[in-house]
């Protein structure tokens, strides 16, 4: 297995996890509490953001050829 697959497969999984932190995150009490309140929490998505990120360049180390 080559190297990058590793990669790609670690970073595919780690977008994944970072995604659902998020989400999970963004629907928590504390965060729908803060929000209402007019604080600007921008923790969920941060991750929500990396975690896409992560994914797609694992995406792309999955299915690129070489």
């Amino acid at each position: 297995m080559k190297s990058s697959t590793i990669i790609g497969i670690i970073l595919l999984v780690a977008g994944v996890a970072l995604a659902a932190y998020g989400l999970n995150l963004q629907n928590s009490f504390e965060s729908q509490v803060a929000g209402f309140l007019g604080s600007e929490d921008s923790g969920p998505e941060t991750y929500i953001i990396l975690g896409v990120i992560a994914s797609i360049i694992g995406i792309i180390l999955l299915v690129r050829k070489r």
